[in-house]
């Protein structure tokens, strides 16, 4: 169920997207896999953000769900590239047919490397 309530909530925040990436860097750092499911993409030297959007409707996309998200998603690879170790694609082998719109990636990611900080903190 897709809620735009809660995702507009979200859009006019500065950083929402920070209480997770800090819950998944604790998780690593701690031993733990973290486990995703969805279009998450990790170039090779994939860097820090240079600037973040601003709130909604304040940015130059307004309310255009599709923009935040995509910062968010970046965001969060960003973070992990950083910090885990390996990040795998998980198999799995449905054979069915699935439609584009719920065809992710299921991904999991784990090992710290050290040291391990929040992107953006010294």
């Amino acid at each position: 169920m897709h809620r735009w309530d809660l995702i507009k909530e979200r859009m006019s925040q500065r950083d929402p997207e920070e209480p997770v990436i800090k819950q998944v860097m604790v998780a690593l750092k701690a031993g733990h896999r973290v486990w995703m499911a969805g279009n998450l993409k990790f170039p090779p030297g994939l860097k820090p953000m240079e600037s973040k959007l601003e709130p909604a409707p304040l940015s130059r996309y307004g309310w255009n769900e599709n923009a935040y998200e995509t910062a968010w998603l970046s965001d969060l690879a960003r973070a992990i590239n950083t910090a885990a170790k390996k990040v795998e694609r998980v198999p799995l082998n449905y054979e069915g047919p699935i439609s584009e719109h719920e065809n992710a990636d299921f991904l999991v990611a784990s090992g710290a490397l050290q040291p391990l900080t929040m992107p953006g903190t010294k």
